[in-house]
């Protein structure tokens, strides 16, 4: 059905400018107007070939009947040229010369293409080189041999029939002066990019507290006291004053705040260890924690912004010991080092997720001493989607570990179940191929394949997914090539899903991203949480379908897979009794599930015309009324 609909929309978006194409063609043979309209359709097919269809079986027929466009206008004005008058030669000639402009132009674009890079044989830097280049220069002669062509085309159309001398010279000159100008937006953008160049004009403002803060609070032993030192009036100060008078009212006696100068209060900067102002300092009984902010506003906004995470990171080590995460490593995890597919890539699960929690990160393999036992230090053991199977030992090892009330966090991807007899004991299956959905994904290069990036707000009841089920009409999570995660037949152990798919979600176990006969239709489940023995101090275990969740990409950008990750780690290291969000002023980019992009493309692309088309009969009817 989807394929049906994609080549409709394709045929219906692409045979109105055809038509229009060959209207055009007529006046150019005719030799009463020029090409570039011509010129300027085949660009459209072509820009609709390669951008909205990109990854799908029409590209080629598109794209290759941009190009066809493009020497058809060429030709169309090369048999003008001919028919043309005197007073009409020149101006149709130099219009032609500036088409096999555009025409070199896109040339220049299909030397950046991947079937032509690849077959280069170029080193990492060299290729970089390369595609820089012409993805500079492909634009700006597409844009200088199509401005002044059109210009030439609008002053022939306008004296049809004697051309006054020096007209087209001008047009020629205005052409080429409005290309110029915007021409040299490319190789700006182009250094934007490669230097990095930045300048901050978003709307500034600082967090404030979550409710995942005020649990924390709430659940300390004693009462806090917090000690800001900034001097009078300073703006840094002032903001993060703000943050704590609105924790201190949500608190009560919990919380005492008291903003003091460091030169002024040299006995409480003493016994903090603050040796200026710009501290942060957090005292409970005999123990306290501070963290810097500094004095400058344009220096501290990026901390301003992430203020509450700060907050909860000093607040864990004021009232936490260490603890210590293991990776197991040695086997093709994923990790937080990865470099070659960034949907492996563990870092900012590692840092802003396990290190803003106080919690320790090391690696587990055979020279740690993973085939022999998990250290006793071990607070919590992840897992994340093996590629090679682990020695008997390192099997026993982990199941040892999980018997005497363990912790482990376990991360899957479709493939061969390395990990199936540390699955069997725990007692739940994971399935072999990655899930799909024809409309329940996020939309990435806008093709079948994008069908595995599954989304999801079906959440379960179990309390490490207690605050996305409370915010699931703006929460949801990302989870590209998850596998089904069940719960076996049998198990003793207390087995509670966290996640699930949306209905008609199939296992694409023919990789074509299509349902098939034998891929079951159904609501699939993505993740659960394990526990066995006591609630507080026995063995506890997440398994996800996906150990992409947790990549960076992933967590850069979608609060709800952050949450997950944030939630799910309070749970596995004993830390349920902080629940709620940790708020943040950061950006982050904004995604769209198929569907809201299907509804965005319908509301730009018809309901904007409408509006207009609306707006503009009204004022007809409205003027006719006046007279």
């Amino acid at each position: 059905m989807d394929s049906n609909f994609a080549i409709l929309f394709g045929l219906a978006a692409v045979l109105p400018p055809v038509a229009l194409l060959f209207l055009i063609g007529r006046g150019v043979l005719a030799g009463r107007s020029g090409a570039s309209l011509i010129v300027l359709g085949g660009l459209a097919i072509l820009f609709i070939g390669e951008r909205w269809f990109g990854e799908g079986s029409l590209r080629a027929p598109l794209s290759g009947l941009g190009v066809a466009v493009l020497l058809a206008a060429v030709g169309l004005r090369a048999a003008g040229f001919q028919r043309a008058g005197p007073d009409r030669a020149q101006p149709m000639r130099i219009a032609m010369g500036l088409e096999l402009l555009v025409l070199m132009g896109v040339g220049a674009y299909a030397l950046t293409l991947p079937m032509t890079t690849e077959s280069l044989g170029l080193d990492e830097a060299g290729l970089e080189r390369w595609t820089a280049t012409w993805s500079t220069l492909w634009p700006i002669a597409v844009l200088v041999g199509l401005a002044p062509a059109m210009w030439i085309d609008r002053t022939l159309a306008d004296h049809p029939t004697l051309l006054p001398a020096g007209a087209a010279q001008a047009a020629l000159t205005n052409g080429l002066s409005v290309a110029l100008a915007i021409a040299v937006v490319f190789p700006l953008n182009y250094l934007a990019d490669a230097y990095n160049i930045k300048k901050d004009v978003a709307y500034f403002r600082t967090t404030r507290p979550g409710t995942a803060t005020v649990s924390m609070l709430q659940g300390l032993s004693e009462p806090v006291e917090v000690v800001l030192f900034f001097p009078a009036g300073n703006d840094v100060g002032r903001e993060v004053r703000t943050y704590f008078d609105d924790l201190d009212a949500a608190l009560g006696d919990r919380l005492t705040v008291r903003l003091t100068d460091q030169a002024l209060d040299p006995a409480t900067a003493e016994k903090l260890k603050v040796r200026d102002n710009g501290d942060v300092a957090f005292l409970m009984g005999e123990k306290n924690q501070r963290f810097r902010m500094g004095l400058e506003l344009s220096k501290a906004k990026k901390d301003l912004k992430r203020l509450d995470q700060l907050v909860q990171t000093n607040l864990l080590k004021l009232s936490k010991g260490q603890r210590t995460a293991y990776f197991l490593a040695g086997h093709g995890e994923a990790s937080s080092k990865e470099k070659e597919n960034p949907l492996r890539k563990l870092n900012l699960f590692k840092k802003a997720v396990l290190e803003a929690q106080h919690i320790k990160v090391a690696n587990l393999g055979v020279t740690e001493g993973s085939a022999i036992a998990v250290p006793d230090d071990a607070g919590l053991v992840v897992i994340a989607a093996p590629e090679k199977p682990l020695l008997p030992e390192e099997v026993a090892s982990l199941e040892a570990y999980w018997d005497r009330g363990g912790r482990l966090f376990i991360l899957l991807e479709p493939g061969e179940g390395t990990l199936d007899p540390i699955l069997s004991r725990l007692g739940v299956v994971a399935g072999a191929h990655p899930l799909a959905h024809a409309d329940k994904y996020i939309q990435q290069t806008r093709g079948p394949a994008d069908r595995v990036n599954l989304v999801t707000n079906k959440f379960g009841s179990h309390e490490s997914v207690k605050t996305l089920s409370k915010n699931s009409t703006q929460l949801y999570v990302v989870a590209p090539t998850a596998v089904s995660v069940e719960k076996a037949p049998g198990t003793t152990n207390t087995v509670t899903t966290l996640l699930r798919t949306f209905p008609d979600t199939w296992p694409d176990a023919d990789g074509d991203r299509v349902a098939g006969e034998g891929e079951s239709k159904k609501v699939w489940e993505l993740g659960q949480a394990v526990a066995m023995g006591d609630e507080k101090t026995g063995s506890r275990a997440v398994v996800l379908g996906d150990a992409s969740v947790l990549s960076d990409p992933i967590l850069e950008s979608l609060g709800g897979n952050q949450q997950l990750a944030m939630d799910v780690t309070r749970w596995l290291v004993g830390d349920d009794d902080i629940e709620g969000t940790t708020e943040s002023e950061e950006d982050v980019r904004v995604q769209h599930t198929r569907e809201e992009d299907v509804w965005w493309f319908w509301f730009t692309v018809a309901g904007v015309p409408v509006l207009v088309l609306a707006l503009g009969g009204l004022s007809l009817m409205l003027r006719g009324r006046r007279s």
